[in-house]
């Protein structure tokens, strides 16, 4: 083995200073992609970084009004309303789950399936 492998700040062929950024695991990753495509780093760094871009742009809400709208529901609603309401949803969940394993439609059950049925807010 060379030198430069055994020091944790130097990947051969690599920038030392994108090593010290990346770390050199992945900056090992870098340079086995730079080899086996024949393409540059900061090419390679480029693409990661569109192909971050474009999943980024697809996880976001498409409508953000109504998630505005539901957090200002939310900031409104008193703390013992929103506990209710988590509570709610968790136990709808937990009988969802239940029902999804014993094979049956069974309705959600428990004391916080009424709120989850009313629309009512105090």
């Amino acid at each position: 083995m060379t030198s430069a492998i055994r020091n944790p700040s130097t990947v051969p062929g690599v920038d030392p200073t994108l090593v010290q950024m990346l770390g050199r695991t992945r900056a090992r990753k870098l340079r086995r992609l730079a080899t086996e495509t024949d393409a540059s780093h900061e090419f390679l760094l480029k693409v990661a970084m569109d192909l971050l871009e474009c999943a980024l742009l697809r996880l976001r809400p498409k409508n953000r009004e109504a998630v505005r709208m539901g957090m200002a529901r939310w900031d409104n609603l008193s703390p013992a309303t929103r506990s209710q309401l988590a509570r709610a949803a968790v136990n709808a969940r937990w009988a969802k789950s239940r029902a999804g394993k014993a094979g049956n439609a069974a309705e959600p059950q428990g004391e916080g399936s009424e709120a989850m049925k009313s629309d009512k807010v105090e």
